[in-house]
């Protein structure tokens, strides 16, 4: 078993298997497969599951729905006695019921076991013998690795009324159909119906929630590997226990989902969205299951922000001390643009906090600054070049066209970018600076930072691009979520201009270095920014929003996606421990408000149900209510806005 520790970047070697009997014992089994991607590829996560199942199983027929690409059906032929593309419809039910159509029921009689499987599980990671052994003890006809315990709360799921008038329980996903079960004249009837399968509770009622009532009520014995240790615990632990699962019990799979999609209302009111990231840690220090391979899969297929919000990525370090030893010996780089000539002091004041073996690249646009950053960072002793560039594109055009050979010719693993920061369309000073000094203290606010940031990287190989919490004071308390405001479109421009292929949902906010500030992986932006990008396409009209450049702001994440990283957000304890109580306090008097107004928000679900009723106030009188604010904000138009705001009041007739 593996000790604790983190992934090799190596994939393990496929072994060869033969494709005659490989079962060590009398039983004969055939497994059927069932194979969904979008893309038509075969990754490795299956190519694994199939060379152990191919250790316990007979014949293996994989079916395929959807496509498959020539490449990926030749590895498959080498996997799968028999592989079979049907056309993708009727979900997980559909192709189970085609898959014995196609192999017949004169040839599965031929059989003693039946493995009815899929692919939306990871594993397994402990070897599918111990399983089996187990089974050999069981009387069962049905039996499966994981269940969902019986719930007589539950009458209806998902508006459906159950058999029985309760949920009885379900196994989950991997069947094994024993001969006496499969060789019977009731499981040949309910195989051989077609249903109508339209969505995703269809395929969940007819093969797992029906089909275990049918077996249950025809008199078969049915059993699960997993124990009834979490029974009364919670009936679905699939989902949201799965480390105890694979800990305790041994399970030798994980479900994807949990890892990948959209959090659910149900995982909040459950636990605390530990489940998913305390299952990787696991898997990946306590068994031999290369998670590589989990990593691999998800980072092609699924949306970022789901992988960011389900792994829980935004790690916490030490403000005043290491938390490992340091052992980084090689040259690490920072990118950096200075424009303001009155910042530049404090800036390298910063550049102080970066380990004594640091190349600093920097660029201004003017030669009063050149001298000025000279001046200053010759003084202490700092290893730097400065150039001066056109000024154009904000502080992106240094990283992407001044400086981009930086970050191609391989020299440097780990980079930081930075400029200096004033945010002039904000109304106060304090807004940018607060938003300027968010990002210094949680990326290089301290040496001790800086050491623990790299063995972050060192730590977790998967770690592309290292970013600064989000802001949310003043007027930036929403601003992530308008993130999408205006820029999806000309995200996917440049996405499409980087020959990205990733999961950009319009529908799902992207997590991104908000304030264009971040470590990362030399290697995960090395295709973006090797793309050569000019001047010219940086040299657009400067607005608050909406611009190329808030596209490049948004596209680092999914860069590093495409090349197999992941985004992560830092935050030091001394941030932490602010962002831990204004969070609270956030969230406590919205629901202060709620109950002001005869609202219990009792969960985060009724929250959110209280919320939806509201229906706000029309677009017209919220863009002029906004258009005031700002008015009244600026300085130089305060008294007129005064005045256009006690005008509207007056009109309007609005309280205070």
């Amino acid at each position: 078993m593996k000790q604790p520790g983190n992934a090799n970047m190596q994939h393990k070697t496929p072994v060869s298997v033969s494709k005659t009997n490989s079962s060590d014992n009398a039983v004969k089994r055939i497994a059927i497969y069932v194979i969904y991607d979008r893309d038509g590829i075969l990754d490795g996560f299956r190519k694994y599951y199939l060379e152990e199942l191919r250790k316990v199983t007979d014949y293996i027929v994989a079916v395929v729905s959807g496509t498959i690409t020539p490449e990926s059906r030749d590895e498959l032929e080498e996997l799968a006695d028999d592989v079979f593309v049907r056309e993708n419809k009727g979900l997980l039910a559909g192709s189970w019921i085609d898959g014995i159509k196609h192999i017949g029921w004169d040839t599965l009689y031929k059989y003693d076991e039946l493995l009815m499987l899929n692919d939306s599980f990871f594993g397994p990671f402990f070897p599918l013998t111990e399983m089996f052994s187990a089974m050999e003890k069981s009387d069962a006809d049905f039996y499966g690795v994981m269940k969902n315990f019986e719930e007589k709360a539950y009458t209806q799921i998902a508006g459906r009324p159950l058999k029985h008038g309760w949920f009885r329980g379900s196994i989950c996903y991997f069947y094994v159909i024993r001969k006496r079960l499969l060789h019977s004249a009731e499981f040949r009837k309910y195989w051989d119906t077609q249903p109508e399968i339209k969505e995703h509770w269809d395929t969940i009622f007819f093969a797992e929630i029906d089909f275990f009532d049918y077996v249950k009520d025809a008199g078969f014995r049915i059993d699960a590997y997993q124990s009834d240790n979490l029974k009364g615990y919670l009936f679905d632990n699939l989902s949201h226990n799965m480390e105890k699962l694979i800990r305790y019990d041994r399970i030798p799979f994980a479900r994807i989902r949990p890892f990948c999609t959209d959090m659910t209302d149900q995982r909040l009111q459950i636990n605390y969205g530990k489940d998913p990231r305390q299952a990787l840690e696991y898997i990946d220090k306590f068994t031999d299951y290369d998670v590589n391979l989990i990593w691999d899969y998800i980072l092609r297929t699924k949306n970022l922000t789901h992988i960011y919000n389900q792994l829980q990525l935004e790690y916490v370090v030490p403000k005043d001390s290491v938390e490992k030893p340091f052992t980084y010996s090689k040259k690490i780089a920072v990118i950096l643009h200075i424009y303001y000539d009155d910042l530049v002091e404090e800036i390298a004041g910063y550049c102080e906090n970066f380990i004594p073996d640091t190349d600093f690249y920097i660029t201004t646009t003017s030669h009063k600054t050149e001298k000025i950053i000279i001046e200053e960072f010759g003084k202490r002793k700092l290893n730097f070049t400065c150039k001066i560039r056109p000024n154009v594109g904000v502080a992106m055009s240094t990283l992407w066209v001044t400086y981009a050979d930086i970050v191609t010719k391989d020299e440097y693993e780990y980079i930081c970018y930075f400029h200096d920061k004033k945010s002039p369309y904000t109304h106060f000073g304090i807004h940018g600076e607060q938003f300027a000094t968010r990002c210094y203290e949680n990326l290089f606010g301290t040496k001790e930072i800086v050491k623990n940031i790299i063995n972050l990287f060192e730590d977790n190989p998967r770690l592309g691009v290292l970013g600064p919490p989000l802001v949310y004071h003043g007027d930036y308390f929403s601003g992530s979520l308008r993130s999408w405001a205006g820029n999806y479109q000309n995200t996917i421009n440049l996405a499409k201009k980087l020959d990205l292929n990733v999961d950009i949902n319009p529908n799902v906010v992207p997590v991104a270095p908000y304030g264009d500030m971040f470590w990362f992986r030399a290697k995960a932006l090395k295709k973006a920014i090797g793309h050569k990008l000019t001047y010219e396409d940086f040299d657009v009209k400067y607005s608050p929003d909406c611009t190329f450049m808030h596209a490049v702001e948004r596209i680092y994440g999914f860069a590093a996606q495409d090349s197999g990283y992941y985004y992560a957000d830092v935050i030091n304890t001394d941030n932490a421990r602010s962002d831990l109580i204004n969070y609270q306090y956030m969230i406590y008097k919205l629901c202060e408000i709620m109950l002001q107004n005869s609202h219990y928000p009792y969960s985060f679900e009724a929250a959110k149900a209280i919320l939806r009723q509201y229906k706000g106030q029309p677009q017209l009188e919220n863009f002029a209510r906004r258009f005031l604010r700002n008015l009244i904000n600026n300085p130089k138009t305060h008294k007129f806005g005064m005045f256009l705001w006690k005008t509207y009041r007056k009109i309007f007739k609005k309280k205070q």
